[in-house]
């Protein structure tokens, strides 16, 4: 499946110091303030190993990418507006017409 990402494809990654492994491959990167800054993603490593230069995601191109997975998962062409998980037989939203997103989304 086709991603849009920033720049005509180019993914800004963030060098970082972390070492990427396959059990922290996909955890955040944390800044000293406690806030995730970016996804560790790979290393490229001359041996092989597990040294070399490690990359990690944006968070706001994960992010970006969410909205597009999300959009796509109720069929709708981009991320907008608000999903409905419940509609309470005769309650208000019932009333108003809401319909939960179960009910269109999935078969």
């Amino acid at each position: 499946m086709r991603r849009s990402l920033p720049g005509d494809g180019f993914v800004p990654f963030i060098k970082t110091d972390a070492a990427i492994n396959p059990d922290n491959s996909g955890r955040p990167l944390i800044n000293m303030r406690g806030e995730v800054i970016g996804i560790n993603s790979q290393i490229y490593s001359r041996t092989g190993g597990y040294q070399g230069l490690s990359f990690a995601i944006p968070v706001n191109v994960a992010q970006s990418v969410e909205q597009q997975i999300l959009a796509e998962a109720v069929r709708l062409d981009h991320a907008a507006g608000a999903l409905i998980d419940n509609v309470e037989k005769g309650g208000a939203a019932d009333r108003a017409g809401l319909e939960s997103a179960a009910t269109f989304c999935w078969p």
